[in-house]
């Protein structure tokens, strides 16, 4: 075939049909990307779904065993109130030092004050200041007075001076 088209003519034929062939091969290109980022796609919700799938098949079989493990368990938490009642018991025996600080500072007369106190295993230890030995008796009845407050002894050097006595007191306590 002759073509009779002057050259410019017949270059614009040939650059449209390259743009042709090109923009085909482009469209080709880009539809087989999205089919294929489109598959790709499926097959991630699929294996999503089937993993969902599995971990609640696999979290209903963690119950089913779970079910057989109750023996254990009981056991666990029968020995867990065991061990809480002991407990309890164990504190409830306890005394508490604060208590029984309060206590004594109760039976302060006015102008006693206590500059020492200790207790260990129902011992009881004071020291203290009173201007006379009349406050002193005062606190030793107040003292023997309190329930729990057994065996009172104030030493025999806290009587022998009449003013300013710097003294020191024993007793028991017995809940």
């Amino acid at each position: 075939m002759i073509n009779l088209l002057p050259q410019q003519w017949q270059d614009k034929l040939k650059a449209e049909e390259v743009f042709k062939e090109v923009a085909i091969l482009g469209i080709v290109a880009v539809a087989s990307s999205l089919v294929f980022a489109l598959s790709l796609w499926l097959v991630l919700i699929f294996y999503s779904n089937n993993l969902k799938y599995v971990k609640i098949s696999m979290a209903g079989k963690e119950q089913e065993m779970a079910i057989f493990n109750i023996e254990s368990t009981e056991k666990e938490i029968v020995s867990g109130r065991d061990l809480v009642l002991k407990l309890d018991a164990f504190y409830k025996k306890q005394v508490k030092a604060t208590d029984i600080f309060l206590k004594a500072a109760g039976a302060l007369p006015q102008g006693v004050t206590l500059s020492g106190f200790g207790y260990s295993m129902g011992n009881v230890n004071l020291a203290g200041f009173a201007p006379n030995r009349d406050l002193l008796v005062a606190f030793k009845v107040n003292l023997e007075k309190q329930p729990g407050f057994k065996k009172v002894v104030f030493p025999s050097e806290n009587w022998l001076t009449s003013q300013d006595i710097n003294f020191t007191a024993t007793f028991k306590y017995e809940p």
